[in-house]
């Protein structure tokens, strides 16, 4: 898989739907990351690591 195609499907790119459209952000990564962070159980969650690990390795989103 060349280089291009593989970061346009795996990270994150601005898409345009119709020539009349606005840009869109899409890609397997920024999709996957966009459900999670639809959750307001798993937002809570994050920011709970965030709040009582500020220190630690344990704030950072592993993916």
């Amino acid at each position: 898989m060349s280089m291009r195609r593989y970061s346009k499907q795996e990270g994150w790119h601005y898409e345009l739907e119709d020539v009349d459209g606005e840009l869109a952000y899409n890609g397997v990564v920024f999709n996957e990351m966009k459900g999670v962070y639809s959750s307001a159980d798993d937002v809570l969650s994050r920011y709970t690591f965030v709040s009582l690990f500020p220190d630690s390795e344990y704030k950072n989103e592993s993916g």
